[in-house]
């Protein structure tokens, strides 16, 4: 029920955007810096790209626009230990381990424009977000049988999730038609991208695999991502004629 309702509000949205005074549509694209909390665990911090296409709405009498977007997100987190050493005395760095989720995300919300003399116009945003996640990297670890392969189970993925957005920027007008704009956005997911929600019993330690038996607690773990992003934004007018 809630998937039907939330694309016929943003086809809705996006429908509205395109038939008011104009659009202005784009695509915008950057880095991204990943983080998520394993059980008060804070990893380290993964980083990645986005890309996505928008439509803004063209406000001409005031300086809020409510705007549309779906694009390409890579979301997750990394372990990176300083050394380890071995039964034999060796001491050796093991690969980053890089948990990655690519998600496609449709997102839409309200921006609020500051214009004054300059050519730059500051603005802030706020939205929401629906994500879907079209593949991940964890059967990949799993059959690396490393350091760490035993602890993500495909199984406990989330392939919807949901979150909000908050952040602001910096536009500059080209000219008429054309502008860019800078942009710095914060992204934390209300929904579980990974729901591991029992113990799991009786699993082999995988740093000492002839050992006793391990236990993983329940966990439950969201996204947290910084996405730095640069764009390019064209203006649809729409001229009404008596």
């Amino acid at each position: 029920m809630k998937k039907p309702l939330f694309l016929f509000l943003a086809y809705f949205l996006i429908a509205s955007i395109g038939y008011a005074q104009g659009a202005h549509f784009g695509i915008k694209g950057g880095s991204s810096i990943g983080s998520q909390k394993w059980n008060n665990f804070e990893r380290d911090l993964l980083f990645r790209y986005h890309i996505a296409a928008f439509v803004e709405s063209n406000s001409e009498s005031g300086n809020r626009d409510f705007y549309a977007q779906l694009g390409y997100h890579a979301r997750g987190s990394a372990i990176r230990v300083n050394g380890v050493i071995n039964q034999d005395g060796i001491r050796f760095n093991p690969p980053v381990q890089e948990l990655v989720f690519n998600n496609i995300v449709l997102g839409f919300g309200v921006k609020q424009k500051f214009y004054g003399a300059s050519a730059i116009t500051p603005y802030y945003s706020i939205g929401l977000r629906a994500e879907y996640n079209i593949d991940n990297n964890i059967p990949e670890i799993a059959a690396e049988q490393s350091f760490y392969s035993n602890y993500y189970f495909t199984d406990f993925v989330n392939k919807f999730t949901y979150g909000v957005s908050g952040g602001g920027g910096l536009e500059y007008q080209f000219s008429e038609f054309v502008g860019g704009f800078l942009e710095v956005s914060l992204q934390p997911d209300i929904g579980p991208q990974y729901n591991q929600f029992f113990d799991l019993e009786d699993i082999i330690n995988p740093r000492n695999p002839g050992g006793p038996n391990i236990t993983i607690p329940a966990r439950q773990v969201r996204n947290f991502t910084i996405e730095i992003s640069v764009g390019i934004r064209f203006l649809r007018k729409v001229v009404y004629i008596d």
